[in-house]
């Protein structure tokens, strides 16, 4: 499996893990996500790498990246499945 998404944070990267997907693009990537999939030994392009994906008001992270962290990929689909 293939992943295609234009963001790519660690939320992405969590269930990139968990599908078992074999390589991901996105156009902007965050460190967190690139740090994930290659611990998991997924491929990935990224057009352009940042920091940390923010929310929309780019106050603070993004609720996704907040949601993954200390949990593994299992878990974090389990919450998401449970929202």
């Amino acid at each position: 499996m293939v992943i295609f998404d234009k963001i790519v944070g660690q939320g992405v990267a969590m269930l990139a893990v968990y599908l078992k997907a074999r390589e991901v693009w996105g156009k902007t990537g965050s460190k967190l996500a690139a740090k994930k999939l290659r611990k998991f030994k997924i491929k990935f392009h990224f057009h352009k790498t940042v920091p940390n994906i923010l929310n929309k008001k780019k106050t603070d992270l993004c609720p996704l990246e907040k949601l993954s962290f200390k949990r593994t990929p299992e878990e974090f689909y389990r919450c998401l499945v449970e929202k």
